[in-house]
Order: C-alpha cells, then structure tokens, then sequence
C-alpha cells in the first residue's frame, strides 16, 4: 500500500489476471471507501471547492478507480458462487 497526502494507506492490488485473486474485508472496505470518494464530485459541477469535474481527474485515477471495482465485482461473484454452492 502506498501512503496518500492524508497519511493514509492506499490500497494497492496485484491482479494477476483476474485468476484466484482473494481479497480480504478490511481491504475490501477501504477499497469501497477510496471510490466513495469519487461518486457525489464528478457528478456535480458545483461540489468542488472552484473547477469543474474533470479538472480533478486524470487517467492514472480512472484506471485505479476501474482496478478497485472489479476486484469488487470479482468478491461479490465469488460470494454469490460460494452461498450458491452451500
């Protein structure tokens, strides 16, 4: 993980292809708190303290951003195959 401008850690995942990738719930969690952070501001030009959206927003955060929710969709599967399997 490596260490934000808020001194928290940012997840960091290493994805092999999508293949059983495991992830843990508390990094899950932060996962799922990092792209909260992205959901009400690129949505709304007025919620940025001045700029609009876009001005806040680069490709290398995108590519984060779509990295953290499939491993989300990924967990979720897997879940969704364990109960059905029980």
């Amino acid at each position: 993980m490596q260490a934000t401008k808020d001194n928290k850690e940012e997840p960091k995942i290493n994805n092999n292809n999508g293949e059983n990738e495991t992830i843990d719930k508390k990094f899950l969690l932060q996962i799922c708190q990092d792209l909260d952070r992205h959901y009400v501001q690129p949505r709304y030009p007025n919620a940025f303290p001045s700029g609009y959206p876009a001005e806040f927003y680069n490709q290398k955060q995108a590519r984060k951003c779509i990295e953290y929710a499939r491993s989300i969709i990924k967990y979720v599967k897997n879940k969704i195959t364990e109960i059905s399997s029980s």
